[in-house]
């Protein structure tokens, strides 16, 4: 289900030792033995994972279509209990100061996250509804604000929202920007930065060019009119696709969030993207191991040589900082699978 053993067993770990009675294997008036909890979790991750229907598990796990919706909710709802807490909730001051430092060897200096929306087509909503939730797909849909790190770790979230809305009157219920413009958000407290000779002490998100200027937002130039304002937009951009990334990793995991939805309840909809998205974010926490531990290749000695004719030597060298991450990346898992399979 796209995640290790061990946090698959962890998470059922935490799940049975929660005491949900959807997750308790019990005896009936003849003491025969109910469904066990690990094939009732194994339902829902396929639910989830591979966007079976609940009725269409009745023949290899040998569950009618009740128990595993059932399952599947509660499934959804004790995850967002256990740890919702944890990998639902913004970054700290600690946290980041990564994120900046790591974006500074990128060429953008000050930058934690990229935001950008996505949709997610409504297939059963109610006939009244409708009209509200009708954007420009013609179809029903809703709407997922994000905002996410280079690794794709999704730190903000703002579900269900209907599907007329766009990016721009978006914001004017996002909790981000209200926390923002209330001087309460702790994504952007004061961390000093220098770009060039001059300091700054508020951090910035990337995003794209439907969003309004505010100092929170660093966008693209539409139409640049020198070298540097070309160089700079094409990094903004490169970098800021990290959120489409994200997105895009969030569906190839879990089906269910790629295909139209089939909730009858706006509730159940959007218990199933906090699911997905806390899932999401254990496994790239989870994995995010090997990269902090990577030893190796000595970057800076190895780009501060570079002298490349028609780019900014900083910019190239901040493409170039970032292209040998990935490679230590996956030297690194290289090297873990060969342990693995020596072992």
């Amino acid at each position: 289900f796209r995640m290790r053993m061990s946090l698959f067993t962890r998470i059922f770990n935490d799940i049975v030792g929660k005491g949900d009675l959807s997750f308790t294997q019990r005896k009936d008036a003849t003491g025969k033995r109910g469904i066990a909890p690990k094939i009732k979790m194994i339902a829902a991750m396929k639910v989830l994972a591979c966007g079976d229907p609940a009725d269409a598990l009745d023949e290899n796990l040998q569950l009618s279509e009740t128990v595993v919706a059932d399952s599947t909710s509660r499934f959804c709802r004790l995850l967002k209990e256990l740890y919702g807490d944890e990998y639902l909730r913004g970054p700290n001051a600690e946290e980041l100061k990564t994120m900046m430092r790591e974006n500074a060897a990128r060429g953008l200096p000050g930058m934690t996250m990229s935001v950008d929306c996505m949709y997610w087509q409504w297939k059963n909503c109610p006939t009244e509804w409708a009209g509200q939730f009708q954007g420009k797909a013609k179809v029903p849909t809703t709407v997922l604000e994000g905002a996410a790190s280079f690794d794709t770790r999704i730190w903000h979230c703002f579900l269900g929202i209907a599907g007329s809305n766009n990016d721009i009157n978006l914001i004017d219920r996002s909790p981000l920007i209200d926390a923002l413009a209330n001087g309460k958000s702790k994504v952007f407290p004061n961390m000093p930065y220098n770009i060039g000779s001059e300091q700054f002490t508020q951090p910035y998100m990337l995003a794209d060019g439907i969003y309004p200027s505010w100092a929170c937002f660093v966008k693209g130039f539409a139409t640049p009119s020198n070298r540097a304002e070309s160089n700079f937009t094409k990094n903004q951009e490169a970098v800021r696709k990290v959120i489409e990334r994200a997105f895009g990793i969030l569906q190839a995991r879990f089906a269910v969030v790629a295909w139209p939805a089939r909730h009858w309840s706006l509730g159940k909809v959007k218990e199933g993207q906090s699911a997905c998205i806390i899932l999401h974010n254990m496994i790239v926490e989870d994995e995010r191991e090997p990269y902090n531990s990577v030893q190796g290749l000595d970057v800076e000695a190895i780009v501060s040589g570079y002298d490349h004719v028609g780019e900014d030597n900083d910019a190239y060298r901040a493409r170039h900082v970032a292209q040998f991450e990935d490679l230590k990346i996956i030297e690194a898992l290289a090297e873990k699978k060969r342990a693995t399979a020596q072992g």
